[in-house]
């Protein structure tokens, strides 16, 4: 019935949120990490665009703390939880037979 399929769309958009946020907080992660290494560098051998991304670390750093948040909201108190709960909510929905049309 459509209760249903309301409840599985509703896990499935849960669950792409959820992957949403877990990607782009790896994706800020990783340039962290780009920066961390661009700063052990000496700072004559950089170019522009190195020194300008350096400049973002305090902008991603609290990009990072905004998405764990949202983790944190989303039920989890981990950055895995997003990645549990698509999974969780993939499952389900492979795991419901569809409703026998009336």
């Amino acid at each position: 019935s459509s209760v249903w399929l309301k409840s599985t769309l509703r896990d499935q958009g849960m669950a792409s949120a959820a992957e949403d946020i877990e990607k782009k907080l790896r994706a800020v992660r990783k340039k962290l990490t780009q920066i961390d290494k661009l700063k052990e560098k000496d700072a004559s051998q950089l170019d522009d665009a190195a020194r300008e991304k350096i400049a973002t670390e305090g902008s991603l750093k609290e990009e990072v703390r905004d998405l764990e948040a949202q983790v944190k909201s989303a039920g989890g108190g981990s950055s895995e939880a997003p990645v549990k709960l698509a999974q969780q909510a993939k499952a389900k929905a492979k795991a419901e037979p569809a409703p026998a049309p009336a």
